[in-house]
């Protein structure tokens, strides 16, 4: 996410010309997975060696930001009554911010996470010992 920032003075101090601003990109990890924990017996069907699950869609579970993969593209101080300091912790605020409020919308993201936990969860079940695995979401 690239944010940027910009912090003017204020009261007398807003007449010397000038402002402070960082442009950044902030990196950052979406976790989004399938919580089984939950999963209710009911929702469980065995019959031999086959096992029907219906789990609940994927759903964004965490959202990290990565600091030391993060870049400062630009970054300008006045030179009088700086009050630069804090904006770059406010960039990383406002980005995570923005990807915990757009990634449940990321329908590729979601699909994606159910794909990889339909074919993680049919190879444990056949490790297990199922021969047919079926694996539908609500």
């Amino acid at each position: 996410v690239v944010i940027e920032r910009k912090r003017s003075r204020e009261g007398i101090e807003s007449y010397i010309p000038g402002e402070d601003r960082i442009v950044m990109e902030v990196v950052g990890k979406i976790h989004a997975g399938i919580d089984l924990e939950k999963l209710p017996v009911s929702k469980i069907e065995i019959n031999g060696k086959r096992i029907k699950l219906v789990i609940p869609h994927a759903k964004i579970l965490a959202v990290e930001l990565l600091p030391q993969e993060s870049h400062i593209y630009e970054a300008g101080r006045t030179w009088v009554y700086s009050s630069y300091e804090g904006l770059e912790k406010e960039a990383f605020e406002e980005a995570l911010l923005r990807l915990q409020e757009n990634s449940p919308n990321n329908v590729k993201m979601i699909e994606m996470a159910e794909t990889l936990a339909r074919l993680q969860l049919t190879q444990l079940l056949r490790n297990l010992g199922y021969e047919e695995v079926i694996i539908e979401f609500e």
